[in-house]
């Protein structure tokens, strides 16, 4: 049986794509990080994406971080 590959939202590529089709569509893009200095957000930051920094074993700071947010997507 030949290998497959299994890709999801969580894999960079698809993510990177995912949040400049939203950016390029016009929309606000805020991403929750625990690490705002790490590798990845600061290529978020980078597309234009809006950092909020949180730990999602934290609800207060999740809470936050989504304030305003009319849409949300988990992508892990």
């Amino acid at each position: 049986m030949a290998k497959q590959e299994i890709r999801d939202r969580s894999d960079p590529e698809s993510m990177r794509a995912f949040m400049r089709a939203l950016l390029e569509d016009g929309f606000d893009v805020r991403c929750l990080v625990r690490n705002p200095d790490s590798r990845w957000a600061r290529e978020l930051a980078d597309l234009g994406c809006e950092l909020a920094v949180a730990d999602l074993t934290r609800p207060a700071g999740v809470a936050r971080a989504l304030e305003g947010v009319r849409f949300a997507y988990f992508l892990v």
